[in-house]
């Protein structure tokens, strides 16, 4: 899950090809495909390391209630956040994709890369 992650955001969204001056992508296009994702990791890997932490006082993870909780009152707003927007996403990448050749092509380009097959 977090290597997905790491992968849309340093493969993806941090690909030339969508930022900077010659990117295929207009700024609010990005905003729309990418903007959460970066706080989504975050959130993530709070709560991965906090799990992890957990395991490495017993294997049994008890208590592992406490932590869901916390996390839930303090992080995952922002995957309400992301959620609620899918579908904006979704409708933004079709868009994208039959009305932008240069995306569509950056976008296979980017998906035929060996850091997308494993």
């Amino acid at each position: 899950y977090l290597k997905s992650l790491n992968v849309l955001i340093t493969h993806f969204a941090n690909s030339p090809k969508f930022t900077g001056d010659f990117a295929v992508l207009c700024p609010k296009d990005r905003c729309t495909l990418f903007n959460e994702v970066y706080e989504v990791r975050v959130c993530s890997e709070k709560f991965l390391h906090d799990l992890e932490s957990r395991w490495q006082e017993t294997i049994q993870l008890s208590g592992i209630s406490d932590i869901i909780l916390d996390h839930a009152k303090t992080n995952f707003s922002i995957f309400i956040k992301y959620c609620s927007n899918q579908i904006v996403q979704d409708r933004t990448l079709k868009r994208l994709k039959s009305e932008n050749v240069y995306f569509s092509d950056a976008l296979k380009e980017l998906e035929s890369s060996q850091a997308c097959q494993s």
